[in-house]
């Protein structure tokens, strides 16, 4: 996917299932070596702990994700 800025500069690359095309894993080109898993893809996410949190400008108000390590108005 390309940014906001109208230009062809290639963002993220977005990565699928081979078999049923779900969505796997983000890869951030601009942030080398930030990867996001996406959440629905782990079988126990008991062990998981967001640190991060991207497009806070559009976040609703009633979202409240206490702790974060970073927050971004956008990725």
């Amino acid at each position: 996917d390309t940014g906001d800025d109208g230009g062809d500069t290639v963002y993220v690359r977005r990565r699928f299932c081979g078999s049923c095309g779900s969505p796997i894993v983000s890869d951030l080109v601009e942030s080398a070596g930030i990867i996001a898993v996406k959440a629905g893809t782990l079988d126990d996410t008991s062990g998981v702990r967001p640190t991060v949190e991207a497009w806070c400008e559009r976040k609703q108000p009633w979202v409240d994700l206490p702790g974060m390590d970073v927050s971004l108005d956008r990725e």
